[in-house]
């Protein structure tokens, strides 16, 4: 089975890679379950796409488990496409302003570690853990993490 995302929590950062291609409703689950499980103590969350992101009923669901949590983590979402971009900012029109995702390019990436309030110290284990994760998927084009 193709995996077209992937996920870790390192330093209290969940970390989410995307491929180009949408998450299996599989995967797309069991991410569920995990940031339910992980959310209301993660100081962050960090997802890199290469342009791939959640279905609209995949987002139908995320949007739920977030209106069922008390607490959500600040949220970046690093990417160039085009079409993530589109699907955070409507995915963000259903959610309080505190609970939207902020978008980051590619190449801002520290200023997406620095909007989150990454430690220095921490983010070069960060950036290669996003690294590693973006690597380990199916159809990844070269990471620029």
């Amino acid at each position: 089975m193709a995996k077209h995302m992937t996920w870790t929590l390192q330093a209290q950062i969940l970390l989410v890679a995307h491929d180009s291609s949408p998450p299996s409703d599989d995967e797309w689950q069991a991410w569920l379950r995990e940031f339910e499980r992980c959310a209301p103590s993660a100081q962050a969350m960090l997802v890199y796409s290469t342009g791939g992101g959640p279905t609209s009923s995949q987002r139908k669901e995320l949007l739920a488990v977030i209106a069922r949590l008390d607490r959500v983590p600040r949220v970046v979402i690093v990417t160039s496409s085009n079409l993530m971009r589109g699907l955070a900012t409507a995915v963000g029109w259903f959610l309080a302003a505190e609970r939207r995702p902020t978008m980051f390019a590619v190449d801002e990436m520290a200023k997406a570690l620095e909007f989150l309030k990454v430690e220095p110290a921490a983010r070069p284990a960060i950036k290669a853990e996003l690294a590693r994760l973006a690597a380990s998927l199916t159809f990844v084009t070269k990471a620029a993490v």
